[in-house]
């Protein structure tokens, strides 16, 4: 075969060769490229779900827990009694979100309305997550050694996470609530409590019975003036029917002396002389009888009684039996009389003291059963409110319950956060260990520019992806505080309340609330330790980062709330160090607050 023959088979097999090279060369394509390219298509997807998500879970939530805490049931589906129930609260927060946040939209939907959108909202939230999710998972599981990857994983679980963390504290709030509730109830059963005593702290029933024990006196004194001026009535009538025969003897007497003076003294014989005197002197010792027994009978004697004849007569003194002392007397009618209208105004005067103290009597028995029916009212109350603090307090729990089951998903997000942002630091880390094996590879004078002198720098991204291990840390903090602070706030409670509403160890004890405390704050200060350890590796790998300087602050500050206060200058120092020079920057608005409360502490 000549020269040119044998070249021209030799062109056609290179030919060939070169065609066939290239019919091959997709099938012989590096397979961790195909596989890195399949990754960065579903880590671009899931970006953009995420995206799309952030966009709109703030709103959706924050209604939510908007009109939870206004006491509106977002749960009710009847039209018409979510209308009635909420309607007015509703369209309050909807007028306030329109100033807040001004819309094109024309009209504002009625409350059923805005519960089926927040609904959709959420629904369709959690179906971006979801499909983020799974996008990233299948870019992890093409590519594990891909940072963006896990990093973005780490972010949709931190998303997820928080989601569970504002509705496990809007049930905190509405459980916050139930323990005032449970503290007002208290106050009102205190309040009460000595108003159930009202007749044994008023001294009534003592005041009631000395006036009744008053009012027997009274009785007895005033029976005791009514018979004796009964009696004296009685004498008054036998006196003045004696003193009436005696009067008429007397007239009958004088009569008898007058008809002997008329007759007169016959002087013819001694003896009819004699006779006139004697019959004088019988007529006249009688009248004077008859007299002296009047004048008794109208202002008494001494029936016993003589003239002491030892004595001048004139002046002499009456004597009874020897003696001057005690002397009998007998009273005559004009002393009854004095009596009786003494006796009757004294009788007067007792039964209207006696009607007088039966009025007050009345009018304190009256009192003691208002009392008594204001004891009955306020035993009722009391009973109320403690049967309400068992229905509270059932409540309160029913909330704690469903927030710590809220939390333990939100937990479990977290950790799968910090597990994703450990991935994507190995991830990164080998990134930067791979381009300084590869770098020894390249000659001296190549090295300079080879792309691995550029990537063995980039241990920036450990940094950050041990930033999103901090955040996903703190964030299992702040769980562990609420459920640390809440519990505090339990044993408070149910030590300052629980003897008063009647509440048994088993319903409300202190001291289970303070293990749970215990326990949270346990686990609180060691996901706190975590954050901060893993925070003071990021700074290393990304030159103190002011981002980093106050997100340790911010962590710091989580130290503080439980209970120790030390930490909370280190926070203020922290923060102040992180926004040096950007104070005025929009993004330093939440530290400067945040600053602004530390020091009012």
């Amino acid at each position: 075969m000549n020269e040119k023959a044998i070249a021209g088979v030799a062109l056609v097999v290179s030919l060939g060769v070169c065609l066939g090279g290239l019919v091959m060369l997709p099938s012989l394509q590096n397979a961790d490229e195909a596989n890195r390219a399949n990754a960065s298509r579903e880590l671009e997807k899931a970006r953009r779900l995420l995206h799309k998500y952030s966009a709109t879970v703030e709103l959706a939530e924050g209604i939510r827990i908007e009109l939870r805490n206004l006491n509106v049931d977002v749960d009710i589906e009847d039209e018409d009694t979510l209308l009635d129930n909420a309607g007015a609260d509703y369209d309050d927060y909807v007028d306030r979100a329109q100033e807040e946040y001004p819309t094109k939209q024309r009209g504002v939907p009625n409350i059923n309305q805005g519960i089926a959108e927040r609904d959709k909202l959420v629904q369709e939230n959690a179906r971006l997550l979801d499909a983020a999710l799974s996008a990233v998972n299948t870019a992890t599981s093409t590519a594990p050694d891909l940072t963006e990857a896990h990093k973005l994983k780490a972010a949709i679980h931190y998303a997820k996470g928080l989601v569970g963390l504002r509705e496990a504290l809007a049930s905190r709030a509405l459980a916050e609530a139930k323990r005032h509730e449970l503290s007002d109830l208290a106050n009102i059963v205190e309040g009460l409590s000595s108003s159930t005593r009202i007749v044994e702290m008023s001294g009534i029933d003592d005041q009631i019975a000395v006036l009744e024990s008053e009012i027997q006196r009274q009785e007895s004194i005033v029976a005791g003036r009514a018979k004796a001026f009964a009696d004296v009535e009685a004498t008054i009538q036998n006196l003045k029917q004696r003193l009436k025969t005696a009067e008429a003897q007397a007239a009958e007497a004088r009569s008898v002396v007058e008809e002997i003076n008329e007759q007169g003294i016959d002087f013819a014989s001694r003896e009819n002389a004699e006779q006139f005197a004697k019959e004088y002197a019988q007529a006249t010792m009688s009248y004077r009888q008859i007299l002296r027994n009047v004048h008794a009978l109208q202002r008494g004697s001494y029936p016993f009684a003589e003239m002491d004849i030892t004595e001048d007569y004139t002046t002499a003194p009456y004597i009874e039996n020897g003696s001057r002392e005690n002397l009998t007397v007998s009273h005559g009618l004009s002393h009854f009389v004095d009596q009786w209208s003494v006796l009757s105004i004294e009788l007067e005067k007792g039964q209207q003291a006696l009607e007088q103290l039966g009025s007050h009597l009345a009018d304190m028995k009256s009192a003691r059963s208002q009392y008594a029916t204001e004891e009955e009212r306020n035993a009722r109350a009391i009973e109320q409110s403690r049967a309400n603090a068992k229905l509270v307090l059932n409540e309160l729990f029913e909330l704690e319950t469903e927030a710590i089951e809220i939390e333990n998903d939100a937990l479990t997000q977290f950790n799968s956060s910090a597990g994703a942002a450990r991935q994507a630091s190995q991830s990164a880390q080998g990134w930067v260990r791979t381009a300084q094996e590869e770098l020894q590879k390249v000659a001296a004078e190549a090295q300079d520019s080879s792309a691995y002198s550029a990537r063995q720098d980039d241990r920036w991204l450990n940094g950050y992806a041990k930033a999103m291990e901090a955040d996903a840390e703190l964030a299992k903090a702040w769980i562990h505080y609420e459920r640390y602070a809440a519990a505090k706030q339990n044993a408070v409670v149910f030590s300052s309340t629980a003897e008063i509403l009647n509440l048994s160890v088993t319903e409300a004890d202190p001291a289970t609330e303070l293990e749970f405390a215990t326990e949270a704050y346990d686990d609180g200060l060691q996901a706190v330790q975590t954050a901060l350890t893993t925070l003071k590796q990021a700074h290393g790998d990304t030159g103190s980062h002011w981002t980093l300087t106050a997100q340790a602050a911010g962590t710091t500050y989580v130290v503080s709330l439980f209970d120790k206060e030390g930490f909370a200058r280190d926070a203020l120092r922290a923060y102040r160090s992180a926004i040096e020079g950007r104070v005025d920057e929009p993004f330093a608005v939440p530290f400067n607050a945040r600053i602004h409360y530390l020091e009012g502490r």
